[in-house]
């Protein structure tokens, strides 16, 4: 259970930084791929969170 809170930050600082990098717009997003490759990796990291802390889960497996 400990873990999976932890997960659960670290996808909400995901969020949050996913946040911040569209505030421009998506003109902005589109034509950056710097915004486009910090936008991407993020989604892989809260990707991988979610699977740990589904797979931590009791009913996980």
């Amino acid at each position: 259970m400990k873990n999976d809170k932890l997960y659960l930050v670290h996808i909400s600082e995901c969020i949050m930084r996913i946040e911040k990098y569209v505030v421009d717009g998506k003109e902005v997003f589109m034509t950056s791929t710097l915004i486009q490759d910090a936008v991407s990796a993020n989604l892989g990291r809260i990707n991988t969170a979610s699977f740990r802390c589904f797979k931590s889960s009791p009913s996980g497996s």
